[in-house]
């Protein structure tokens, strides 16, 4: 009994030194920013935005992390005055916001990126990042709706 007590008990620290094999076997760099495909779309889609030279618009824009709920915010955007329905809200308050969060996470090398842009003003509609896969509870992820130029 003793023995396998014991085998059980190398077993077991043996098995808790290594990372599970699903994050063991996902690359620490998400592949579309390792090939540079990710800045390419990205370049893509600001160059059509400044493109449609939108300067008044508005936006609902909601947040998913582990964070406090802030449900969805109007976002106001005319000329440089930004304005947000919540006077709580930490996100984004505007379209080169939204770039430069898709821009942070390309430079920093995320772990995982996801982003929709819209066809027609190249406007990002979704964003999705992980930093890191070592880390518990930092992804974000931003819903851009309801986008209407003013």
């Amino acid at each position: 009994m003793k023995r396998i007590l014991a085998t059980a008990s190398i077993l077991f620290a043996t098995t808790a030194m290594w990372p599970p094999a699903s994050t063991a076997d996902q690359p620490d760099v998400d592949p579309a920013i390792a090939s540079g495909a990710a800045a390419k779309q990205f370049s893509a889609a600001r160059a059509k935005w400044l493109g449609a030279g939108i300067n008044d618009y508005r936006f609902s824009i909601s947040a998913s992390c582990y964070c406090i709920p802030s449900g969805d915010v109007l976002v106001t955007v005319r000329g440089r005055k930004k304005t947000a329905s919540s006077p709580d809200w930490y996100g984004p308050r505007s379209v080169p916001a939204l770039f430069k969060v898709v821009h942070t996470a390309i430079t920093g090398q995320a772990a995982s990126l996801v982003v929709r842009y819209d066809r027609t003003t190249g406007r990002p509609r979704f964003i999705s990042i992980d930093r890191s896969r070592q880390i518990a509870d930092e992804e974000i992820a931003y819903t851009v709706k309801a986008f209407r130029r003013l």
